[in-house]
């Protein structure tokens, strides 16, 4: 997503809406992975969009690591440059604060679903607070886009990234099978 972690382009952030988020990245690629779309947040991160970025900061760090990761020590292992890309504060925990979130909950994912649910692939961490995300598995179902539980909370890349990747590339595998790619995921 736009000025997150490596990107900086601020200027991706102009006139920010959901159709424009759906159009970058519907634009890159040929099939969707979604993991958690936050329609509804919970009443602290919306709290959050009033505060100065110092506390974003603060808040998000550790919302991320002791609430939406249950290995906090594969969190960490990330690395101090990761870290630091997060605390930027015109960029990732800001942005996703004070810019994603409205977005978010106004946007018309129903449509944008409806038109992709044969290239969509959709999974939730299982350890979360599924009250936040059910209607991702709601709306996947309504157009026959199959739903997968991954065994995480909202980070499988941190904490079961073998599962990720095994779970992406079946994703790829089934979105190729009729098409004209013959190559392999291997």
């Amino acid at each position: 997503m736009p000025a997150f972690s490596r990107t900086t382009g601020s200027s991706a952030l102009t006139d920010l809406s959901f159709k424009k988020i759906a159009a970058q990245i519907v634009g890159l690629v040929r099939n969707i992975v979604v993991h958690e779309v936050p329609f509804d947040g919970a009443p602290s991160v919306y709290v959050l969009k009033g505060q100065d970025g110092e506390t974003i900061v603060k808040t998000c760090k550790i919302l991320f690591r002791e609430v939406m990761n249950e290995d906090q020590a594969a969190w960490d292992a990330l690395g101090e440059e990761y870290h630091q890309r997060l605390g930027k504060e015109v960029e990732n925990f800001v942005t996703w604060v004070c810019e994603y979130i409205t977005v978010f909950e106004n946007g018309d994912w129903e449509g944008v679903v409806k038109a992709n649910a044969t290239i969509i692939s959709w999974g939730v961490g299982g350890q979360m607070p599924m009250g936040f995300f059910f209607k991702n598995a709601v709306l996947a179902t309504k157009y026959e886009v199959q739903v997968e539980l991954s065994d995480c909370k909202h980070f499988p890349q941190v904490s079961i990234p073998e599962k990720l990747a095994e779970w992406i590339k079946t994703c790829c595998e089934k979105a190729e099978a009729d098409c004209c790619f013959t190559g392999s995921w291997d």
